[in-house]
This record gives structure tokens, C-alpha cells and sequence, in this order.
């Protein structure tokens, strides 16, 4: 059932609001789900203690989710907003891809943050009404790093040898707050894939930025704080380097 909720959720972020709900002034703002709902056929369950977090900044809107059995999903789109209507514009999600897609949310504020409402979804020819409640997270400050990024190259130093990896990866932050979340072939033929994401808090200042993952499927990044080189190439596009102070090993990705 818990995977089912996950399903659901996935699928797509919208909702439908209970009576005359009150509209959020902005959606801008970085949330946790507390609980999620579902109903349907045979099935009304809670599901209390949900993995999803979802940023939405001033246009656009980024979202992970994990499963206990660690199944990742994540969805990253452009948004409007028209008092309690949002659209949600896909860019790039575990489902579609890069395939575009257009939701159609309404929300409702709440003391703690927001909760939505789908009437109806339908999953393998069943139909679901999904309730889903958020929380808002404390902000922690703006930095020029704010904005959502696509990674446009990358490579890895290993004393002379140097590799990269492919696939598709984006980025937000926002808030003091930042997600990542990426899809990379793992066998030659480019058929087989690994998903993986990672959220936490960032401090950025003169050239550094510092971040530390409290959310990731990659249980070897939770908790340890990373410290990137950030060189700017104007205000649209970045490079980062991450050095392995043990080895001298290092990453760097450039995102526009």
C-alpha cells in the first residue's frame, strides 16, 4: 500500500481543494508531506510518515519521493499559479522523462503549510482520490546560486585518468535549501538505468558553497557536509569542483 501512495503521489503533484479553500499568497517555499491519503475501490488508507520533499520556487516547481523499499521517483517542471489554480508544466520526471506534460493542481493554505486534494487518478484502469498534506521548512536565506540548473557536462580526475558519467541531472536551489536528482544508463547498451536524488541545506558565500544531504537514496551522502568551488560564467551558467581532500581526486560539473 505504502507503494501504491508512492505511485500515486508520483504520478503527478496536484490537487483539488476542499471547500473555498484559502489561496496561498505565493507557492514559493520548500515542503515536507506529512501524510498521504488514498482512496478507492477496497482501499482507504494512511500513509503517516511519507519521503517526499518539494521545492517551488517563483516559476518553477521540483519534487523527490522515496519508497521503504527505496524506489525513487522525482518530477521537475515550470508552474503558473492564479490564486488556488496551479498548472504544472513537466520538464523531466521518472515517469515521462522529458516528455511534456500539463497538471492542473488547486491548493489550499494551512497553519503549517498546504494540502491537496485528486479527486480522481487512475492507475493500471483503477480509480484513487489522493489526499496529500504538506508542511512548510524554515528558509534560511536567498544567494546567487538560487535558480533551477541542468548539468551540461562533467568529468572525474582520478590522478591522470579522467571518466564521465552520462545521463540527464538537474538541480535546484532555493532557500537555503537544494534538491538534485539525475537518470544515467549503467550498462553499455544504454537500456538499463539508475535514478537517484539528493536534498539538504547550503550556505553559499564568495565563491563556496557548502552542502549537506539529509535526504538521499545514496545512504553514504546523508549527513556529510560537501564543500563545492563555485566559478561563475555569467549569471546563467556554473561550474563546480569537488575535491577529495584524502585523495585529490576531483569532480567538476557545469550546469546552465
Amino acid at each position: 500500500m505504502k507503494k501504491l501512495l508512492l505511485s500515486l503521489s508520483a504520478f503527478v503533484v496536484l490537487a483539488t481543494a476542499c471547500q473555498q479553500p484559502k489561496a496561498p499568497e505565493s507557492q514559493a517555499g520548500v515542503y515536507k508531506m506529512e501524510s498521504s491519503n488514498v482512496k478507492g475501490g477496497n482501499t482507504d488508507s494512511t500513509y503517516a510518515n511519507p519521503h517526499q520533499l518539494k521545492i517551488y520556487n517563483a516559476s518553477h516547481y521540483f519534487y523527490v519521493a522515496m519508497s521503504d523499499d527505496s524506489t525513487v521517483s522525482f518530477g521537475l517542471g515550470s508552474y503558473k499559479q492564479e490564486g488556488t489554480n496551479i498548472t504544472e508544466t513537466n520538464i523531466y520526471n521518472t515517469g515521462d522523462l522529458d516528455t511534456a506534460a500539463t497538471f492542473k493542481l488547486t491548493v489550499a493554505k494551512t497553519d503549517k503549510g498546504y494540502t491537496q486534494n485528486i479527486p480522481e487518478i487512475v492507475v493500471n484502469g483503477s480509480k484513487y482520490a489522493l489526499t496529500e498534506t504538506y508542511a512548510a521548512v524554515a528558509a534560511t536565506g536567498t544567494s546567487d546560486l538560487d535558480g533551477v540548473w541542468k548539468q551540461t557536462a562533467n568529468y572525474t580526475m582520478k590522478g591522470k585518468d579522467s571518466s564521465s558519467t552520462p545521463g540527464v541531472q538537474f538541480k535546484i536551489y532555493h532557500a537555503g535549501h537544494f534538491i538534485f536528482a539525475h537518470r544515467y544508463p549503467t550498462d553499455a547498451t544504454n537500456t538499463v538505468f539508475k535514478k537517484g536524488f539528493g536534498s539538504g541545506t547550503f550556505t553559499y558565500a564568495n565563491g563556496v558553497a557548502e552542502e549537506t544531504n539529509d535526504f538521499s537514496n545514496y545512504p553514504s551522502v546523508i549527513g556529510i557536509k560537501y564543500t563545492l568551488k563555485i566559478v561563475f560564467n555569467g549569471k546563467d551558467e556554473f561550474t563546480q569542483t569537488i575535491t577529495d581532500e584524502k585523495t585529490g581526486n576531483y569532480t567538476v560539473e557545469t550546469y546552465k
